[in-house]
């Protein structure tokens, strides 16, 4: 399962390691990988491109201002 999370402007993806996925994060120019929180931040503007990427993959979008208002 992949973890995607929308907020201010990026996308904050987690996942267990999967070398199709490595490569495309590692193939958009303005990614990072962030070895803290363990996950891979990416403009929200590549969400198309990444859910092309994950086709055959299981993942969730979560939208962080729908999150801070259900709290």
């Amino acid at each position: 399962m992949v973890e995607i999370l929308v907020k201010d402007g990026n996308l904050y993806v987690k996942s267990e390691y999967d070398r199709h996925i490595v490569s495309f994060m590692r193939s958009r120019p303005r990614r990072f990988w962030d070895t803290k929180t363990r996950e891979w931040k990416l403009p929200e503007s590549d969400l198309d491109l990444l859910i092309q990427a994950l086709s055959g993959y299981e993942y969730n979008i979560n939208h962080a201002d729908n999150q801070e208002k259900m709290e």
